[in-house]
């Protein structure tokens, strides 16, 4: 039977092999998401840097964490940690300035062993899916 552990008010996204989780945590209902990886009974807050709303949704087996953070709710910059202790890369700063498939990049959803992360773009008329590869 597997052991239960109970975080508070908080959901949990992603799980790697070594028993990491990440996602997100809320101290009261009124207040803004926080980034959260819980690991080894201890949880720790996501470095956010300048945003109030974060969401981390997956891990991989390296430790970088990939998710999202924003002034509110709905308005978000897709981002990745390279690990728990570092700031946030957002990674619209990797958009090419002409003719990108996308005008913003605005959640990263899943990350591989490989980094390959994967998420949503607004293209300015509709969501689609990214792919970003690390060179």
């Amino acid at each position: 039977q597997p052991r239960l552990v109970e975080v508070g008010d908080a959901e949990a996204f992603g799980i790697n092999d070594a028993g990491m989780v990440c996602g997100e945590e809320r101290l009261s209902q009124t207040s803004p998401t926080e980034a959260k990886v819980w690991s080894g009974g201890s949880s720790q807050t996501l470095n956010a840097n300048r945003t109030e709303h974060t969401s981390a949704r997956d891990l991989n087996g390296n430790g970088v964490i990939v998710g999202y953070g924003g002034a509110n709710i709905v308005d978000h910059d897709a981002f990745v940690w390279p690990s728990a202790t570092a700031t946030p890369i957002v990674l619209n700063k990797f958009l090419p300035k002409r003719n990108a498939p996308f005008v913003f990049l605005q959640k990263a959803l899943a990350v591989n062993k490989a980094g390959a992360i994967v998420g949503t773009a607004w293209t300015g008329d509709d969501y689609g899916a990214f792919l970003a590869i690390p060179k």
